[in-house]
């Protein structure tokens, strides 16, 4: 078996599982570690391509309870469950997706939560600190810009990319770019939208900020793309739950907290930021009831 983790590039990728192909045996699973790439578009480089998986660890590995499996269109029930079986022999907890969407369920999320940080900011209804404020008096661990930094922008700004190149609604923002075209990319560099003692050290930035954003519009874009998850049969609504709390640290699961402020308020922020002419904000459908499936 092999796990392939190289930047999140698909030619680099391809050779590396070419490389891989011509040293592995033809019974070995083959399994990336890619964040956003559709798995498909790396297994197809391949000739067994129904041995390739994407396995989507979290950062860090070693500490991180979650793993994504993703099948591609070529990857057999076998080499599936074999991944599977490999995340559970690590302790880790696997949440299988029923098939692959760029992004999978973690970095769809993820990157809406950031969209709508950007947003509320560009049209001035919040300063950066304001919104992180707002996420850290909601119980989130991270406020969405001082996790942009943590993660890295640059590393945002590719998976934003990806996401966007393959069919994910985007929602215009330069903030993220703005910021790597400066060489400003969070933690790494010392600087991005905090500031940090060296490059690669991370403080967690002083926030004095009262909260201002609306607890119910700060996730709702991200709910809303829960709820085409769910609708769309990739996932079940327990599993975008555990895909917050364990991957990304959250006290409850998104739907969980979006149940919690009022589903049918998550959908009027929706309707009402749609009406703007951000198109990815059009509410999937009845929230209540795709939730309950």
């Amino acid at each position: 078996m092999a796990i392939e983790a190289v930047p999140e590039k698909l030619d680099l990728k391809v050779q590396v599982f070419r490389n891989l192909e011509e040293i592995l045996g033809p019974e070995a699973l083959l399994s990336t570690n890619t964040s956003s790439i559709p798995i498909s578009e790396i297994a197809s480089s391949v000739e067994f391509r129904e041995r390739v998986v994407g396995l989507h660890f979290f950062n860090p590995p070693p500490l991180m309870p979650l793993v994504e499996i993703i099948p591609s269109k070529f990857t057999s029930e076998t080499a599936l469950e074999r991944g599977v079986s490999f995340a559970r022999s690590l302790g880790k907890v696997p949440v299988k997706l029923a098939y692959e969407v760029p992004g999978f369920v973690s970095n769809r999320v993820f990157i809406r939560l950031l969209q709508e940080a950007c947003r509320e900011v560009e049209a001035g209804e919040a300063t950066i600190e304001e919104v992180d404020a707002t996420a850290r008096a909601l119980g989130l661990p991270m406020g969405m810009f001082e996790l942009a930094d943590y993660t890295g922008i640059d590393v945002i700004v590719d998976i934003w990319r990806v996401l966007k190149d393959r069919g994910m609604t985007d929602v215009p923002c330069s903030l993220y770019f703005d910021k790597v075209k400066r060489g400003e990319l969070g933690v790494k560099s010392g600087r991005g939208f905090y500031s940090y003692p060296t490059p690669g050290k991370f403080v967690k930035p002083n926030i004095q900020t009262p909260p201002k954003v609306p607890f119910a519009r700060l996730i709702s874009l991200a709910v809303n793309e829960a709820a085409w998850l769910v609708s769309t049969g990739v996932v079940k609504t327990e599993d975008v739950d555990t895909v917050m709390r364990l991957g990304f640290n959250f006290p409850k699961g998104l739907v969980q907290i979006g149940r919690e402020l009022g589903l049918s308020e998550v959908e009027r922020h929706l309707r009402e930021i749609s009406k703007r002419g951000f198109a990815a904000y059009e509410p999937i459908g009845n929230l209540v009831g795709i939730f309950s499936r």
